[in-house]
């Protein structure tokens, strides 16, 4: 295997790593569900609700931050998946509250198939890398492959940035 990519921090130091800034998270429901079940009033009310997470365990905890201040939420897991646009799908059907990526949010926002859910609020970022051995390193293929992502992922020309600007979806700093 010459590369891969990783959503999260690397914990394998065996390999070199390409960082990339980091997604956008929020948390949305779908105005069905919102209506069904009521808008949470503040983080610690998300533990009464319906949530859709990446974790297999049957709770969780979300880290929330806002600017003054954080919080460690336990939550209830009523479906457990590892893909966000699975996470959005279901959330889409009104199954839960969920974390997802803005740039998959955001359109189901506009058309008001989605709702923002504590908007002070929000989860860390996921961290994209491209991890590869550090004998490839020096791989024509390596250093092609990666000037020609870093031309695309989390810049103007990303297709997932295609109707926003890039500092609504990435960290950028």
């Amino acid at each position: 295997m010459d590369f891969y990519f990783q959503i999260g921090k690397p914990k394998d130091s065996s390999f070199k790593v390409k960082n990339f800034p980091p997604i956008l998270r929020s948390i949305y429901a779908s105005p069905t569900y919102i209506k069904a079940h009521g808008q949470p009033a503040d983080p610690l009310a998300l533990s009464e609700h319906f949530c859709i997470g990446y974790t297999a365990k049957d709770s969780a905890i979300w880290y929330l931050k806002s600017e003054k201040q954080e919080q460690a939420v336990k939550v209830a897991l009523r479906i457990s998946v590892a893909d966000p646009i699975i996470h959005k799908l279901l959330t889409l059907d009104g199954l839960g509250i969920a974390q997802l990526p803005v740039w998959a949010a955001l359109p189901e926002v506009e058309n008001g198939k989605l709702v923002a859910v504590l908007p002070d609020w929000k989860p860390e970022p996921l961290h994209f890398h491209v991890l590869y051995a550090e004998r490839s390193s020096n791989a024509p293929k390596i250093k092609v492959f990666l000037e020609f992502i870093e031309q695309f992922i989390s810049t103007e020309a990303d297709p997932r940035s295609s109707h926003y600007q890039t500092s609504e979806i990435f960290q950028i700093s």
